[in-house]
């Protein structure tokens, strides 16, 4: 009785290897499921690290993104051809309705230069790559399944920050102008810390009272060789105040409000 038993256990046991074998090979076949590529970078760039032999200039980082991976709804995996990865840049805000295409490679990283970024900025802001900008980043992945190219799938974006090396000494005079849009400024001055040669750009606290013009534009120049420092706007010692948190090395354009600003595009 044990011995039919034990038959039966095995007769039962094939068929059902067979059964998963025959559903395993049907179900390689109708949609397929992509994982998209993820993408990883570093939170800041500065234009200030090691030097490189690269003719692009100086290496900021490395931009990675993982595998994708495409399968069957059953799991089994299906085969894509043709995989090509494009980096993507746009302003942060602009939900990538106008991209700004990079470059195209087939690895899972590539390498990116100072002069790269420099070009890619101003091309993006239609101006130099001089001062703070905020940018984001996407992997748009082209792909071809059974010979058919399909419809472009994208990574995640990430933020960069882009942040030009602070030189030291100006070879000539910088002007910051800024638009006040509050309601409850009536008076502006400019503090700033932690420039060079003079520590205290303009003056001790609460910074020097500015003026504006007719057209309601505030500014103010300093001299070449003299560094901008660490800017703070606020209502002429009032008790409100904020940091203009760019480093500013060239002539620059801001809109304020009583507690933020925005950079403007070039004019």
């Amino acid at each position: 009785m044990k011995k039919i038993q034990s038959i039966l256990s095995i007769a039962c046991l094939a068929l059902l290897v067979f059964a998963c074998e025959e559903d395993y090979k049907r179900s390689a076949g109708g949609d397929v499921t992509v994982t998209v590529p993820a993408l990883i970078a570093p939170p800041s760039v500065r234009n200030e690290l090691v030097a490189s032999e690269n003719e692009q200039g100086y290496l900021l980082f490395r931009i990675y993104w993982n595998e994708p991976r495409f399968t069957y709804a059953s799991g089994v995996p299906a085969e894509a051809t043709d995989i090509h990865y494009a980096m993507e840049m746009d302003r942060v805000g602009n939900e990538f309705a106008y991209p700004k295409s990079l470059f195209t490679t087939d690895k899972l990283y590539s390498d990116v230069y100072s002069e790269q970024m420099n070009h890619w900025v101003q091309e993006l802001f239609n101006c130099d790559a001089v001062i703070w900008r905020l940018i984001e980043w996407r992997v748009k992945m082209v792909y071809s399944l059974n010979g058919v190219e399909q419809t472009p799938v994208y990574s995640n974006a990430l933020p960069l920050e882009m942040r030009p090396h602070p030189y030291a000494d100006p070879k000539a005079p910088i002007t910051l102008r800024w638009k006040y849009v509050g309601d409850d400024w009536t008076e502006i001055a400019i503090y700033a810390w932690g420039a060079s040669p003079d520590a205290e750009t303009f003056g001790g606290w609460p910074g020097q009272l500015v003026e504006p013009d007719a057209n309601g534009w505030y500014s103010v120049t300093v001299p070449a060789g003299q560094t901008f420092g660490n800017v703070i706007l606020n209502n002429n010692g009032g008790g409100q105040q904020f940091d203009v948190s760019i480093t500013i090395i060239a002539d620059t354009d801001l809109e304020i409000t009583s507690g933020s600003f925005t950079v403007l595009d070039c004019q």
